[in-house]
């Protein structure tokens, strides 16, 4: 058949990056496919990734805005919620607000679906000895075990379980306690609340397949379900008649990360979440955000609907640190299961790299180069990481891949047993 058109819904999802073997973004391959073909390329998003936004704000693109919803419909009413300053109810778990539980009660009296989002699964994030302090972590990772079912303590990225008991491997005490939230606490709670109500979990231990989500569809749409409980597999692509109020647990889990684009993505969730509620009805969904950091940019800006204002301001951050859409960035990545050699590996590519700017000042003076240092999981699967990050500038457009062609040259120097990985164009540097 012969392609005239290419469209990419949610361009800016983080899922069109290939980062395993040969990587590539799904985005850049549409557009190239674009121009050899000579045909349009439609990127589709109500959050655009900054790059796309200022490829459009700069002409590259062409901009078309729908500043409306289908039919004129309004957008939700966003409240935020500050949990330092909440009294309630001393029956309600710590994790719900007096003003959220109010509103879940009178969803339920209307006999309107609501949906409550917790990017985080598990029953608790870890299992900590009030005695001596020690939590539980995985053997073969750099995390903390996530407690499951009260029964189980799993590694949520290499898979490891054990059971979970109350007494302490290191001092003896039955003194262990989960510490955090997830959905199965959330879900746990919730049915104790609301007994008569019909709650279901969205999350990915209990979606599997393509049939556990497609008869989760059918149960909203039927009205089967009265309160959803889910993480981000609830925050887009999913439009429900009757839901017409969405409430954040826990706006704060996404904060803080050590990620340049961890105040994008935050504004990207909080709002595409948001933008659940109430889709079929003429008056304004009404969307409850919870929070210990209600000040943080990403819930001030997404409280408003204000994707132009975040995109200004996070855009001058990212001019002023050097970060992308306005420079190339090259991730260098080292692992193995020798610590010693993995470190040594990223000092001497390091090491290289200065020589290389030394040598060649005329080229690459202007690339800066960040690191070594241990990736924030600095071990995965008994494999430590460390990386080095390099910032170039976007002309000549193949400067980056060129500084690290002669970087790593015939790889001779690499230790024995060290894994190299490069990316040009991360998206995930956790």
């Amino acid at each position: 058949p012969k392609l005239g058109l290419i469209i990419l819904d949610e361009e800016h999802e983080a899922s069109f990056k290939q980062e395993d073997h040969f990587r590539y973004h799904a985005r850049d391959a549409a557009i190239i496919l674009g121009q050899i073909k000579n045909i349009p390329v439609i990127l589709g998003s109500a959050t655009p990734s900054l790059e796309s936004w200022h490829n459009a704000q700069s002409g590259k693109y062409h901009l078309h805005q729908m500043k409306h919803r289908v039919s004129g419909r309004p957008l939700p009413t966003i409240e935020v919620i500050d949990l330092k300053k909440q009294e309630k109810e001393a029956s309600l778990p710590f994790w719900l607000s007096q003003p959220l539980y109010n509103k879940l009660s009178e969803s339920l009296e209307k006999k309107e679906q609501s949906a409550l989002f917790l990017n985080r699964r598990g029953m608790a994030q870890s299992a900590f000895c009030q005695s001596c302090g020690h939590v539980a972590h995985c053997p073969n990772c750099d995390i903390s075990l996530t407690l499951h079912s009260n029964k189980y303590l799993v590694c949520h990225y290499c898979n490891y379980t054990k059971g979970f008991t109350e007494k302490c491997p290191e001092c003896g005490e039955n003194t262990v306690n989960p510490v955090g939230l997830g959905t199965e606490k959330v879900y746990q709670d919730l049915t104790s609340l609301f007994p008569q109500a019909r709650i279901t979990r969205a999350d990915r231990d209990e979606i599997q397949s393509r049939e556990d989500i497609e008869n989760l569809v059918s149960q909203m749409e039927k009205h089967q379900v009265d309160i959803l409980v889910g993480t981000q597999m609830i925050a887009k692509g999913l439009d429900f008649p009757k839901l017409n109020f969405v409430g954040l647990v826990l706006a704060d889990v996404g904060f803080n990360l050590p990620d340049f684009r961890s105040n994008e993505r935050n504004f990207q969730l909080i709002t595409q979440v948001s933008g659940r509620s109430g889709r079929h009805i003429n008056e304004p969904g009404q969307v409850y955000i919870q929070a210990y950091n209600p000040q943080h940019m990403s819930l001030l800006y997404a409280k408003n609907c204000d994707y132009t204002g975040f995109a200004k301001k996070e855009l001058e951050h990212r001019k002023e640190l050097f970060y992308p859409p306005f420079s190339r960035l090259g991730c260098l990545r080292f692992q193995g299961i020798h610590l010693k050699k993995v470190r040594l590996a990223a000092e001497q590519a390091a090491q290289r790299a200065l020589q290389l700017q030394q040598q060649y000042p005329q080229h690459y003076s202007q690339i800066q180069v960040l690191g070594p240092a241990p990736m924030p999981l600095s071990k995965i699967n008994n494999k430590y990481r460390y990386f080095l990050l390099c910032k170039s500038p976007l002309t000549p457009p193949l400067l980056l891949q060129t500084f690290f062609k002669q970087l790593l040259g015939d790889e001779k120097w690499k230790p024995t047993g060290v894994s190299l990985f490069i990316d040009i164009d991360p998206i995930n540097l956790m």
